[in-house]
């Protein structure tokens, strides 16, 4: 098996990741022309760069590539059979009373019986802490003992990794499938502790053994909020609050620094679990740039989503809004804001109007896409109404307002629009089934937080999905209107 490793200095420090080497360090400046086609899966993105002709500015970008480890990484088989499993002593790190996560990539070889389960994880058995299990009945389990445990109903594809994080703050839990909310509730109180081990892949009895495949498990005695939960999702390493880190590529080893090692009894190492692809970008060029597009071989895999925000002076309490007051950014990764407590602006409270736009990108035909507000604003896709905004001027709020609107490949407008007249203001809107969302990190190097602006003189990784095939086309466009390409071959 091929290994790639990354040595990579900066700062005048340099970082060994391993024996062989691939990097290439490829000078891009910023392309002029008007159009880029490539085709990849029939799939024909000619005209797709005149979205984004804006006034252009040269720019450069220092690229450097590599695998950051093993095009395949390892995991564990465990074969249903209650033989395979892993065990994790006892230690005081995952003794967790007040708030917990538990993060796995796994896989399911089949589906358990009706009325049977798979352990995915627990400490001791149903009945004593914490835990997360599958039922034969489709719903995932987070045991929260002694509180009520939540269940979350979805039928992970078979033979196909997935990403399941079930957390709780001590008083919200909650189950993120592939990003996904799939089910909250209010759970107050704290959690049994027990000197039991934890155990992956089947009860410490032995009952329950798991058919399927797992990559990855991490436990935080810390919740997630949504966004972390997607920052997780697109394999950000987040080192804070770890009582268990097992990445399971090829050892047992605990990697949270609680010495949390495990043992495997039975089980198949097997080299399926993929890594991604590192891009590392520094900009050394006068001006910031920030991306907008990324696309390897023509297939998008990153449209970034950020709402443009206006304000507006609002004319009378049924909202016919007047004079722009000011405008501003609020970058998301999904389609979803929360707006809570108004907003004072220009040390005003009231009589504000609000409009949010942002891009939704199709690419596959007849996607039904489902909007729900809970507060009656008006919604809007491509200039068509979606929702006519009555339920907001009559203040009938809260009050779920959901409909499907099925959209055809291409850029499709979305624009949600709603006012103060007095006092403060609370919206939201949540956008599902979409297709095809990022499935990009950005992380600055300097904080190791989220970005997606390029500073001057910074650095970031890049996270992509590990690519199929040896030599590729990375096309990049930012906000600014600079495009950039690079032909690899690795």
């Amino acid at each position: 098996m091929a290994r790639l490793r990354l040595i990579f200095q900066r700062r005048g420090l340099s970082e060994v990741f391993g024996a062989l080497i691939l990097t290439f360090i490829i000078l891009a400046t910023a392309v002029t022309y008007s159009i880029v086609q490539m085709q990849r899966s029939n799939r024909t993105f000619e005209g797709l760069i005149e979205i984004f002709r804006t006034s252009l500015r040269r720019q450069s970008i220092l690229l450097s590539l590599t695998y950051y480890c093993k095009v395949e990484r390892r995991a564990i088989r465990f074969d249903g059979s209650g033989k395979d499993y892993i065990i994790v002593n006892d230690s005081e790190s995952l003794d967790i009373e007040s708030a917990i996560t538990i993060e796995l990539r796994f896989k399911l070889g089949s589906y358990p019986s009706r009325g049977e389960w798979y352990c995915l994880l627990a400490k001791s058995d149903l009945h004593s802490s914490y835990g997360l299990l599958y039922s034969g009945h489709g719903f995932f389990r987070f045991l929260l003992n002694p509180q009520r445990s939540l269940d979350a109903y979805y039928t992970p594809k078979l033979n196909s990794w997935h990403h399941i994080i079930a957390s709780w703050n001590g008083s919200i839990a909650q189950i993120y499938v592939d990003g996904e909310l799939a089910a909250q509730t209010e759970r107050n109180g704290t959690l049994n502790i027990n000197d039991q081990p934890l155990c992956i892949g089947r009860l410490i009895d032995g009952r329950y053994p798991l058919n399927g495949t797992i990559g990855e498990v991490r436990v935080y005695c810390k919740s997630l909020n949504p966004s972390e939960a997607i920052e997780h999702l697109k394999g950000y390493n987040d080192l804070e609050g770890l009582a268990l880190y097992l990445p399971l590529d090829g050892d047992l080893k605990d990697y949270s620094g609680n010495l949390n090692n495990a043992t495997l009894y039975g089980g198949e190492w097997v080299d399926d679990y993929r890594d991604d692809l590192k891009l590392y970008i520094y900009n050394y060029g006068d001006s910031a740039c920030t991306l907008r597009f990324l696309a390897v071989d023509g297939e998008p895999i990153y449209w970034r989503v950020a709402w443009r925000f206006k304000w507006f002076e609002v004319a009378d309490p049924s909202g016919t809004f007047k004079s722009k007051l000011g405008e501003s950014a609020f970058p998301l990764e999904y389609f979803t804001f929360n707006w809570t407590g108004g907003l004072i602006y220009a040390g005003r409270e009231g009589r504000i109007g609000f409009s949010a736009e942002t891009e939704i990108y199709i690419e596959e035909p007849n996607i039904a896409v489902t909007i729900r507000t809970a507060d009656g604003m008006e919604v809007y896709i491509d200039g068509r109404r979606i929702f006519d905004g009555n339920g907001w001027r009559n203040h009938e709020f809260p009050k779920i307002y959901e409909r499907n609107v099925t959209l055809q490949p291409g850029v499709h407008i979305l624009k949600v629009e709603w006012y103060v007249w007095e006092g403060i203001s609370y919206a939201s809107l949540h956008v599902t089934n979409l297709i095809g969302s990022s499935s990009l990190l950005v992380t600055g190097m300097d904080d190791l937080k989220p970005c997606s602006k390029f500073f001057s003189g910074s650095l970031v990784e890049v996270t992509l999905p590990a690519p199929q095939k040896k030599r590729f086309t990375v096309l990049l466009v930012t906000e600014e209107g600079a495009l950039y390409t690079w032909r690899i071959a690795i």
